[in-house]
């Protein structure tokens, strides 16, 4: 069986053929290998290890591109040290995220959340009834879709104008009151003081690890959660070749402006969904991984009771349905991913 430091030796390999190429073809070397990772792993059956290091392989061979008139690198995104610099580029990727989705698209990942709930035993009743809020809510798709489910009231909250903007437009294309569904500019690590114990459900999912400040934002989602009160956070799981692909990533395309990579994925005719994905996880100037009994130490050492562990995704691309269906992927998906249930003494 293929092993794992065989592919960590054929990626090095890569980096190193690669590493005098110019800014767009590394960045077209990123995105194919990343592709072909991503096909593999959301297909039935083991991960094709034989197929990826072949693939790889086939990529070092290939050739430059020549270099523009400007090729000077621009500085990354990761050597931001600012937290208002990080929170306004930050907000600014995901917006641009967002605002591209079809109607039909958006509806599609505001199912996404009943879907996840529903193959891990929980229904509707999470929400029926409850205040509600979406801390980093994007365009507005969790939110819209607590309303769906039944919650009484929803605030989303973004550092992303744009997003918050998107989602205001979303409400309204689909008939839904500003009295029911409320949309609004915060920053996770500062929300206002009348906030506290004020919501029965607080939903973030996929955000905190992408703040300055993790454990800060995790505080405030305990601190504005009612006594009684349940929160459903998701952060990213540690371990396995999938963050190793990530890292490996980010350092091929370290000087490459997100601007130009975006344009290049359009060129490229990448879906929407996937541009965001890779977005989300090459260009995002911060992101923290953490092993299930990390982030349950923390979430005890903020207040929280850890209620529920989700072990089921919904689709096979999602790290912690590739465990359930596929248990012999764990060398490849680490921890999965972290939903949990937590809650807050009365």
């Amino acid at each position: 069986m293929i092993s794992l430091k065989d592919i960590r030796n054929e990626l090095d390999a890569l980096s190193a053929n690669v590493a005098g190429h110019s800014t767009l073809s590394r960045l077209l070397i990123g995105y194919a290998v990343w592709q072909m990772f991503d096909k593999l792993r959301s297909s039935d059956g083991p991960f094709d290890r034989a197929g990826f290091m072949a693939f790889i392989r086939d990529a070092a061979v290939w050739s430059d591109l020549p270099r523009g008139a400007d090729g000077s690198p621009v500085m990354a995104a990761d050597s931001m040290q600012d937290t208002a610099a990080v929170e306004a580029y930050t907000g600014s990727l995901y917006s641009q995220c967002w605002v591209p989705y079809s109607d039909d698209g958006f509806m599609h990942t505001v199912s996404m959340l009943e879907g996840r709930l529903r193959n891990n035993g929980i229904g509707p009743e999470l929400f029926e009834g409850y205040k509600c809020i979406d801390m980093g809510c994007g365009g507005g798709r969790f939110s819209i879709a607590m309303h769906l489910l039944g919650a009484k009231h929803v605030t989303g909250i973004d550092i992303g104008i744009e997003a918050i903007n998107d989602a205001k437009r979303r409400r309204e294309a689909h008939g839904i009151s500003p009295d029911k569904v409320h949309f609004e500019n915060q920053s996770l690590l500062s929300l206002p003081e009348t906030w506290a114990n004020q919501f029965d459900r607080v939903l973030s999912s996929g955000v905190l690890h992408h703040t300055v400040n993790p454990e800060l934002a995790l505080q405030e989602a305990y601190r504005i959660l009612k006594p009684g009160g349940i929160a459903f956070i998701y952060v990213y799981g540690a371990g396995g070749l999938h963050w190793e692909m990530v890292d490996w990533v980010r350092a091929l395309v370290h000087d490459c402006p997100e601007q130009f990579a975006r344009q290049t994925l359009r060129l490229l005719d990448a879906p929407v969904g996937k541009v965001f994905h890779i977005m989300d996880h090459w260009f995002v100037p911060n992101y923290e991984t953490l092993t299930a009994t990390e982030f349950e130490a923390r979430c005890k050492a903020t207040g929280f009771t850890v209620e529920q562990r989700l072990f089921r995704g919904l689709y096979l691309y999602e790290s912690s349905e590739r465990l359930y269906q596929y248990p012999e992927d764990a060398d490849l998906m680490g921890e999965g991913d972290l939903r949990y249930l937590l809650g807050k003494k009365s």
